[in-house]
């Protein structure tokens, strides 16, 4: 269920590409979404990856594992 275009894939590799040359220099890992959205321009739109406040309990577990691992 691929729904890039061609050219969205495109500006998506060039993006991580450049966030894993980012992450090797800093010596860490950015966070980021599962799927990289495109906003009105049709640019990706990039950022920290934000966990709402409210999740259902099985996420919450999850999350704490997560933590403890980074």
């Amino acid at each position: 269920m691929d729904y890039y275009t061609e050219g969205q894939r495109n500006k998506i590799k060039e993006y991580l590409s450049r966030q894993r040359w980012k992450d090797a220099e800093n010596g860490t890992f950015a966070l980021g979404s599962h799927e990289i959205a495109f906003d009105e321009n049709n640019e990706p739109i990039t950022g920290m990856m934000e966990i709402p406040q409210e999740l259902p309990e099985g996420l919450r577990y999850l999350e704490t594992i997560y933590l403890k691992k980074n």
